[in-house]
């Protein structure tokens, strides 16, 4: 075996180029998961996700979750550590508002699971978590949020941002299209129209949409009846 072969074997344990493979390893399967996003802007939040099935038998699963009332979050990878860390997650914000008696902001949670996920980079027999999670909704003090949190445990405020498959490209459309005065039913086109572009075969039924409204500060999720209104403006303007 080689050399550098040697290197992966551990997540506490730096290649000679100053890498931890096995970090890398899970970014990898990161990239290989349906796509998600996560936009802000004065009007809100919006998180969407790829929810296909991979066979006619199968029943998609929940790509979009509620943290609390005024935080949701979406992921890519294996959706496997993405349930776990959604719970853990779930209960960091509620015991935020039982020892504070108010409600956590979306870069507080964010920290504290980043520090959680980047244990597992630390600990000896253990691995990295296999997946990505955006998170994004309303802080009390400075409004609408978007923060991403890499499978390092890694945080990254912006604007906008995708994660999964075909991620350089989402961005290249996130990027080309975004506006920070969107109304929360333009953001969701945007959101819409950019897994359409990145997706193959895609339907109205395979994408989950959650959205917190800037003005209520409530996460919903948006009805396939919402989606379906965008996806059709899209194709009228082809």
């Amino acid at each position: 075996m080689s050399d550098s072969m040697e290197y992966d074997k551990s997540s506490t344990m730096y290649s000679p180029e100053g890498r931890i493979i096995q970090v890398e390893y899970s970014s990898e399967a990161v990239k290989k998961g349906a796509p998600a996003i996560g936009i802000k802007t004065a009007s809100g939040v919006v998180l969407a996700g790829v929810v296909k099935a991979h066979s006619k038998l199968l029943e998609s699963h929940e790509k979009v979750f509620k943290i609390d009332e005024h935080i949701g979050a979406t992921s890519a990878g294996y959706m496997s550590d993405s349930r776990l860390l959604i719970d853990r997650a779930r209960i960091m914000a509620q015991s935020y508002r039982v020892t504070y008696n108010v409600e956590i902001d979306v870069n507080v949670l964010a920290q504290r699971l980043g520090r959680l996920m980047q244990r597992f980079t630390q600990v000896g027999g253990s691995r990295p978590f296999g997946c990505a999670i955006i998170f994004g909704g309303i802080n009390q003090e400075i409004g609408p949020e978007i923060v991403l949190i890499d499978t390092s445990g890694a945080m990254t405020k912006s604007k906008a941002t995708a994660v999964g498959a075909n991620e350089s490209k989402a961005m290249e459309i996130l990027e080309a299209g975004y506006k920070e005065d969107m109304s929360i039913e333009e953001t969701t086109a945007l959101a819409v129209n950019t897994l359409r572009e990145v997706s193959e075969e895609l339907n109205p039924e395979d994408i989950d949409v959650g959205i917190i409204d800037v003005e209520t500060k409530t996460f919903r999720l948006a009805s396939l009846e919402e989606v379906k209104r965008v996806w059709k403006k899209k194709q009228k303007n082809k």
